[in-house]
């Protein structure tokens, strides 16, 4: 299986701001399932999905 990069990215950035997938999926409004599937790749997040933990894990957001 193909692990795409936001993916590996993602967990990164949770694991480094130190919360667990309960807090980030929480905080975010999503189910855990549904996160881990992110975090694997199985899933791309949608992008208002994506944007609100981008903030929340303090990722920098690429310019459009």
């Amino acid at each position: 299986m193909v692990i795409h990069k936001y993916a590996r990215d993602l967990k990164a950035a949770r694991i480094r701001c130190g919360l667990t997938q309960r807090e980030t999926a929480a905080l975010c409004g999503i189910s855990e399932r549904m996160l881990l599937h992110y975090e694997k790749g199985n899933h791309r997040p949608k992008t208002a999905h994506l944007a609100g933990m981008l903030r929340l894990l303090d990722v920098p957001q690429p310019l459009r």
